[in-house]
């Protein structure tokens, strides 16, 4: 789907400089489903994180097959290896903040991460980006409704002409009932609105790494087989 409307005028940036915070983790598996044990696990250490509209918390990923192993759709369980990180995206002046994290051990949902150091990787200004969960403010199961929401969204934003392809519908369990996402991908973006979007994200969802931005190398596919 493409958006060739003319956008309203640009708004102003009141957001500051963000980047992702990657820690090295050691542990067996976690739950595929598992947004919400971590969002809670990591809320407890960093205590101001709940507050801080600009911090997300990116899903633990892995690669989708490998050595005989297929991800499962729905369910199971994540094998973890020497190269999964938890990844977190921060504010600069957070960044310190977020340390903390280090060489402490999260414990949720029948699982044990020990988190290890943390490095630093700088937002890419990339022309393609692609989120594993978006929330939308109207049914996922229809696709050009959920379209037509996000292209609400990125109007609110201030964006030009830009091409949208959405993906997998995917579920999130909280405490209050499952909540329902797509994949989503956007092509064709300047770099300074690309960076703008990894910056502010769309819809709600950050603590539990929905609209939380990553790039892709093309609107051809959107098997997510990047191990980020």
């Amino acid at each position: 789907m493409t958006w060739t409307e003319n956008p309203p005028g640009p708004q102003s940036q009141d957001f500051g400089i963000v980047v992702d915070l990657l820690f090295r983790i050691h542990g067996e598996r976690l739950p595929l489903d598992h947004a919400w044990g971590l969002y809670q696990a990591v809320c407890g250490v960093l205590l101001w994180l709940e507050q801080d509209e600009q911090s997300g918390i990116h899903q633990i990923h892995i690669l989708e097959s490998g050595s005989g192993w297929q991800r499962p759709a729905i369910g199971g369980w994540l094998h973890l290896s020497k190269r999964t990180r938890l990844i977190l995206r921060v504010p600069l002046e957070r960044i310190e903040n977020a340390r903390v994290l280090s060489q402490t051990t999260l414990n949720f949902l029948d699982c044990s991460l020990h988190v290890g150091d943390a490095t630093v990787r700088n937002l890419s200004p990339v022309t393609t980006l692609y989120a594993r969960h978006v929330i939308s403010s109207t049914t996922v199961e229809n696709e050009d409704a959920f379209l037509d929401s996000i292209l609400e969204l990125l109007r609110g934003q201030a964006f030009g002409p830009v091409s949208l392809l959405c993906g997998q519908q995917r579920h999130i369990s909280t405490p209050d009932g499952p909540i329902q996402t797509r994949s989503l991908m956007i092509s064709e973006l300047s770099p300074v609105k690309s960076l703008t979007l990894q910056q502010k994200g769309i819809g709600p969802g950050r603590k539990l790494g929905c609209g939380l931005f990553v790039p892709h190398k093309g609107i051809a596919s959107l098997n997510d087989s990047d191990d980020t």
